[in-house]
């Protein structure tokens, strides 16, 4: 089905640009176009060339640092002007936040780590 639908294409003098519209507007698998293009160029009928494209997405974790902030900005926020203690401030967030949160808020200054109180700077 996709040789035949590539073939009729190109025998009318179109091109096909991109193999993964060509696909969707058909409703053919797009590796099935796609290897039937790489033989049609590997036996000489056709010209072809790759396209790359890159796709980023966010993971689970980006996905929350997305929406809360990164560990360090929530550790930061939740810490009141008047400061506060460690035992509170692990309530207040998850665990992993908390741990990765105060060692990169000390590292770039942002808080300071007493023996009773964390405060911000």
């Amino acid at each position: 089905m996709a040789e035949e639908a590539i073939l009729s294409y190109l025998e009318k003098g179109e091109v096909i640009s991109d193999s993964g519209v060509f696909a969707s507007e058909r409703g053919i698998d797009h590796n099935e176009i796609v290897n039937v293009i790489k033989s049609l160029h590997g036996f000489g009928y056709v010209d072809a060339e790759d396209i790359k494209r890159e796709t980023w997405v966010l993971t689970d974790e980006g996905k929350t640092y997305a929406a809360a902030g990164s560990p360090e900005v929530q550790l930061f926020l939740a810490i009141p002007p008047e400061g506060i203690s460690k035992e509170e401030l692990q309530k207040k967030l998850n665990p992993a936040a908390f741990k990765i949160g105060c060692a990169q808020a000390a590292k770039n200054k942002w808080v300071e780590l007493g023996k009773q109180l964390i405060s911000r700077k």
